[in-house]
C-alpha cells in the first residue's frame, strides 16, 4: 500500500499540471523592463542599463528553474537557482524559489530539508496553480517522514484545488496514507478537527479493521449515511473497492505433508479450510497456496512463498523451523507461525501456539479467583511435566497465593498412593502417631492429612487423573479442588469421563458450544475431525484462528480477539496469548463453570 502511495506521489510531483510559467516570466520581465528603462533614463542612463540586466538576469533564471523542474531536470534547475541573488528578490519571488528547492530536495528523496523549504513558503500568497505544487510537495515529504496523518490532511486541503481528473487518484493517496496509521490514532477524537477529516479517518478506521471490505458490509451502509454528503461517498468508493479486489493478497501456508508432524499440519490445514470456506460474503477471500515444509526448507520456502507473490505467511509448524527462519532470513512479509520459541523476538514474526504456558495461567489463576491461595501441585516426571512445574511456579508467584509443596508421579505407574501420601503429609501423621504409640499403648487414632491445602492442582491425561482421584479420596477426609491442566480432556466427553466429575480444568473455547458456537464450531465440523485422533482436534481450532486472525493482528496488542483456541492477545515477544475457559466434569460431560458470553467475536 505504502508503495502505490509514494509511487503516485512522485507521479504526481513530477507531472506538475498547468502552462509553462517561463512565458509568463518573460511577459512580466518585459513590463519591468520597460517600466525600470523608462524611469531610471531619465535621471541615470547608466544605471539603467545595469538594472535592466539585473532584472533580466534574475527572471531568467527563476523561469528557467521552474520549467526544468517541470521536466524532470532536477539538477540543471538547481544550478540556475543558485545564481539567484536572494537578496534582490520579492517576498512572491522567494516563496517560488523555496518551492523550487523543496521539489529538488524531493526528487533527491531529501524529504527533512524539502520541508524547511517549504516552511519558508507562504502558501496563501501562492497562485492556485503554484498552491497545488506546495501541497503536494508537503503531503510527499510528510509522507516520506512517516508524518501519515499530516501527509494527509494536506491532500484533504488540495482535493477541491485540483482538477477533476486528478481528485480520485488524491483521494485514494488520502486513504492509503491514513490507513497506515494505528487504530488508536484513526479514532483519536481530536484528530478529526473537520467534517471530511473525520469522514477520512473513519472510513480508514474501517479498512483498516477489515482490508477487503464488501460494499455491501452493514458498517460501510453506516459510514454512508452518518458521512452522506463527503466526498469519498461517491463512485469513487465503488472505485476504491473494486481496486482492494484486484489486490487481494496471496496468504502462504508453509505446512508438512509427510513425517512426523503431517497429521498436526492435516489437522491444521482442516481449521484454515474451514475458516476460508466461512469467509462472511461481505469480505472478499484472498488466495491460498500451500507450501510442503517436509521436502524443503523453510527458509528457502519463505523466499519463493514471496516470490510467487505472497504479502502474508502462516507457518511453518516445526519449532526448529520457526528458529531457523528467524535466524536466517530477513523477515520482509509478516509471517504468523505455529510454535513458539522463547525469547524470540523479531520484526515481522508473530508466534501463535497452544502453548502449556497458557493453560497453566488459566488454571492458576481459576483456582485463585476460587478463593484458593494454598496450593499443591503434582506433575508426571517428564520433560513436559518438569516444563509445567517451573510455569506454575511462576504463575503461582505473580499472584497473591503460594505454593505450599509440589512432587512429581510416574505416569507408567497405577498406584499412585506413596507419592500422593507424601504430598499430602500423611507419611508424617503416620509416623508421629507411631511414635505416641510407643508411649500410649491403647491410642486410637488415624493419621491426618494437611488441613491448611485449599486446592491441588495437576497436569495429567485422562487415565492418571482417574486414578489420582479415586486414591486421594480414600487417603484425605478434606477432598481439596482439583484443577487440572487441558490434558485432562480428551476434547470430547464420553462416558469413562465418570471418574473425572469433580476435577476442574481449563481448555479451548472451541471444545464447548457455548463458549464458540456457529458454522466453525466442534459440532458443526464434526465431519472434519471425528475420523482424528484426539490428541490433533484442538489442531483444528488453531488453524481456524491462524486463518482468522490475520486482519487483527494490527490492533491485538490493545484489542484482544474471541478466538476458536481462547481470547487471545498480543504479547512479550509478539508471542500471541491464549486466555481460555475454564469447566467442570459433572456426569460424564465437562460444564463450562462462570462464563460469560462475548457480546461478539
Amino acid at each position: 500500500m505504502r508503495r502505490r502511495l509514494i509511487t503516485f506521489s512522485i507521479v504526481s510531483l513530477l507531472l506538475i499540471s498547468g502552462c509553462s510559467r517561463l512565458g509568463e516570466v518573460q511577459d512580466s520581465f518585459n513590463d519591468l523592463a520597460l517600466k525600470t528603462e523608462t524611469l531610471l533614463r531619465q535621471n541615470n542612463p547608466r544605471r539603467a542599463e545595469q538594472v535592466t540586466a539585473e532584472r533580466k538576469s534574475q527572471q531568467y533564471h527563476l523561469g528557467a528553474a521552474s520549467e526544468l523542474i517541470k521536466n524532470n531536470k532536477a539538477q540543471e534547475a538547481e544550478l540556475h537557482l543558485n545564481r539567484l541573488d536572494l537578496s534582490e528578490l520579492a517576498d512572491a519571488d522567494l516563496y517560488q524559489v523555496n518551492l523550487d528547492y523543496a521539489q529538488i530536495n524531493l526528487s533527491y528523496a531529501k524529504s527533512e530539508q524539502a520541508l524547511q523549504h517549504l516552511e519558508l513558503v507562504q502558501p496563501m500568497q501562492l497562485a492556485p496553480a503554484d498552491k497545488i505544487i506546495y501541497l503536494q510537495a508537503r503531503a510527499f515529504a510528510l509522507s516520506l517522514t512517516n508524518q501519515y496523518f499530516d501527509s494527509a490532511r494536506a491532500r484533504i486541503e488540495l482535493q477541491n484545488l485540483l482538477p477533476q481528473n486528478q481528485q480520485r487518484e488524491n483521494m485514494v493517496a488520502i486513504l492509503d496514507t491514513l490507513r497506515l496509521l494505528s487504530m488508536a490514532n484513526l479514532r483519536n477524537p481530536k484528530t478529526a478537527t473537520t467534517y471530511d477529516t473525520a469522514g477520512w479517518l473513519s472510513l480508514a478506521s474501517l479498512f483498516k479493521a477489515t482490508p477487503y471490505i464488501s460494499i455491501n458490509d452493514p458498517n460501510l451502509g453506516k459510514w454512508r449515511s452518518q458521512f452522506a454528503q463527503h466526498p469519498a461517498n461517491s463512485a469513487f468508493l465503488k472505485y476504491y473497492l473494486s481496486a482492494q479486489q484486484k489486490l487481494l493478497p496471496t496468504i502462504a501456508v508453509l505446512l508438512p505433508s509427510s513425517g512426523s508432524f503431517a497429521e498436526a499440519g492435516k489437522a491444521i490445514q482442516k481449521g484454515l479450510a474451514a475458516a476460508y470456506e466461512q469467509t462472511p460474503p461481505t469480505i472478499a477471500k484472498p488466495k491460498l497456496r500451500y507450501y510442503d515444509t517436509s521436502t524443503r526448507d523453510p527458509v528457502t520456502l519463505y523466499r519463493q512463498a514471496i516470490d510467487d507473490g505472497a504479502q502474508f505467511i502462516i507457518g511453518p509448524l516445526n519449532k526448529e523451523h520457526v528458529e531457523q527462519l528467524a535466524l536466517n532470513t530477513n523477515l520482509t512479509v509478516p509471517i504468523l507461525t505455529l510454535n513458539h520459541v522463547p525469547g524470540l523476538n523479531k520484526a515481522n514474526l508473530y508466534q501463535f501456539a497452544l502453548s502449556p504456558l497458557d493453560d497453566v495461567e488459566t488454571v492458576a489463576q481459576a483456582a485463585i479467583r476460587a478463593g484458593h491461595r494454598r496450593l499443591l501441585l503434582l506433575t508426571p516426571s517428564s520433560e513436559l511435566g518438569n516444563r509445567l512445574q517451573g510455569y506454575f511456579k511462576d504463575a503461582i508467584n505473580n499472584q497473591d497465593a503460594g505454593l505450599i509443596k509440589f512432587a512429581t508421579y510416574n505416569p507408567e505407574a497405577n498406584d499412585f498412593n506413596k507419592v500422593l501420601r507424601d504430598l499430602f503429609n500423611l507419611n508424617e501423621s503416620e509416623q508421629r502417631y507411631n511414635q505416641l504409640k510407643a508411649f500410649i499403648p491403647n491410642l486410637r487414632t488415624n493419621a491426618r492429612s494437611r488441613q491448611d491445602i485449599d486446592a491441588l492442582l495437576v497436569m495429567a491425561y485422562p487415565q492418571n487423573a482417574k486414578a489420582l482421584q479415586t486414591q486421594l479420596k480414600k487417603i484425605t477426609s478434606n477432598n481439596p479442588k482439583i484443577y487440572a491442566t487441558a490434558h485432562v480432556y480428551n476434547g470430547v466427553a464420553t462416558p469413562e469421563d465418570t471418574d473425572l466429575d469433580g476435577i476442574n480444568f481449563c481448555d479451548i473455547p472451541w471444545l464447548f458450544n457455548a463458549a464458540y458456537p456457529g458454522a466453525l464450531s466442534q459440532e458443526s465440523l464434526r465431519a472434519t475431525w471425528q475420523t482424528m485422533a484426539n490428541p490433533y482436534l484442538r489442531l483444528v481450532a488453531m488453524g481456524i484462528d491462524a486463518y482468522n486472525l490475520i486482519p487483527h493482528l494490527n490492533q491485538l496488542n490493545t484489542t484482544p480477539y474471541q478466538g476458536a483456541t481462547g481470547k487471545l492477545k498480543l504479547g512479550a515477544d509478539n508471542r500471541i496469548e491464549r486466555q481460555l475457559v475454564c469447566a467442570q466434569f459433572d456426569h460424564q460431560r465437562p460444564l463450562l463453570q462462570n462464563y460469560v458470553a462475548p457480546t461478539q467475536r
